[in-house]
């Protein structure tokens, strides 16, 4: 491994920070999404503010950033530097919930996280992402689907491709999933307290959202004098 080919972990941690989330909102709804909500950056905020279409927008983008990663990095690594494209790996989860563009704040890295691990375990995604739209049906908690979807990631990885996936690929599926459940601390709480948002549940936003110009009125034409001599 050449040193030279060291850029590749920057650049990893660059493509995790792009905050598509944000993007999405200023650049088409005119809106900053960490203003609304739940105040995340993630896909569950936008779907939201907005609706289902911006949310498998956002979710697609996030989740193609994990992939771009990990892609980059065993392409320029190869399958005998696992650890490489786990460092990499685990830097564009980092950078999507510490983003650079975010004076290093974030989301929680579900998206992201999910296309990590369908790059290196296709079925374990699968499996994950069921667990994930199962749970998120019968509770209709996001944040309760994306903790029980982590937690089930590296198990799925276990018990269902052991041999084809190397060990530094498990190691680097375990700690992100840690990550992903303990990003999620601020969604506990808000469960305890019975605040937290379910599915489905619509956000009031102010006159930023879907806002409409003023009509235009013609000016008024001025009135006639009644005689050339009125005042």
């Amino acid at each position: 491994m050449s040193a030279s080919a060291l850029w590749v972990f920057p650049t990893c941690y660059v493509i995790g920070s792009l905050p598509f989330g944000v993007l999405y909102g200023k650049l088409v709804k005119g809106v900053d999404i960490r203003q609304h909500g739940s105040g995340n950056i993630g896909a569950s905020n936008v779907m939201r503010l907005f609706g289902v279409q911006a949310f498998v927008i956002v979710f697609a983008l996030d989740a193609l950033k994990g992939v771009a990663a990990i892609l980059l990095c065993q392409r320029l690594f190869g399958p005998e530097h696992a650890w490489m494209v786990l460092l990499g790996g685990l830097l564009s989860v980092l950078g999507h919930t510490f983003s650079v563009f975010l004076k290093f704040t974030g989301g929680r890295g579900v998206a992201t996280g999910l296309g990590l691990l369908v790059a290196v375990a296709p079925v374990a995604g699968l499996c994950t992402f069921l667990v994930w739209a199962v749970t998120l049906a019968l509770t209709r908690y996001i944040s309760v689907a994306s903790i029980a979807g982590s937690i089930s990631a590296p198990l799925w990885v276990v018990f269902i491709q052991p041999q084809t996936v190397p060990f530094p690929y498990r190691l680097m599926i375990a700690i992100a999933a840690t990550l992903l459940v303990i990003r999620h601390a601020p969604n506990m709480k808000r469960l305890i307290a019975g605040q937290e948002f379910k599915l489905g549940q619509k956000v009031e936003l102010d006159s930023q959202v879907n806002r409409k110009l003023p009509e235009r009125r013609e000016p008024e034409a001025p009135e006639k004098a009644e005689s050339e001599g009125s005042v």
